[in-house]
């Protein structure tokens, strides 16, 4: 069995947005609110004003990368475990594609669907 990024993925985005979150964090209480926090970033000079930067960017991309990835998650299952062929159908393509984002366990499922309902 080989690795795959996309099988993980989903654990990769949440550790970066923790890191983000902590980064972001450690900086606003630095340069907004000078309350002792116990780790301070300060011995990083004006570098701190960039970490500070830094930690909002990776928030907010791995945010939304972890919040698009279960989105798809959610929209791949409810269509694959429904019962209607004409769903399935009628959102074949949209399916191929996520399943192809999200990895060899949702391709191998796609196709495994596809065979149930007679579909090449």
């Amino acid at each position: 069995m080989s690795f795959s990024f996309r099988s993980i993925q989903q654990y990769v985005y949440i550790v970066l947005f923790a890191i983000g979150v902590i980064l972001l964090v450690i900086t606003s209480n630095d340069l907004l609110f000078h309350a002792p926090l116990g780790i301070s970033l300060t011995y990083t000079g004006t570098w701190e004003y960039w970490i500070f930067v830094l930690g909002i960017a990776l928030v907010i991309a791995f945010l939304y990368m972890f919040v698009k990835t279960m989105n798809d998650t959610k929209k791949f299952l409810n269509i694959v475990d429904s019962s209607s062929k004409q769903t399935f159908i009628k959102n074949y393509n949209d399916l191929a594609a996520i399943s192809k984002r999200l990895g060899p366990k949702y391709e191998e499922q796609f196709k495994q669907t596809a065979e149930k309902w007679h579909i090449k």
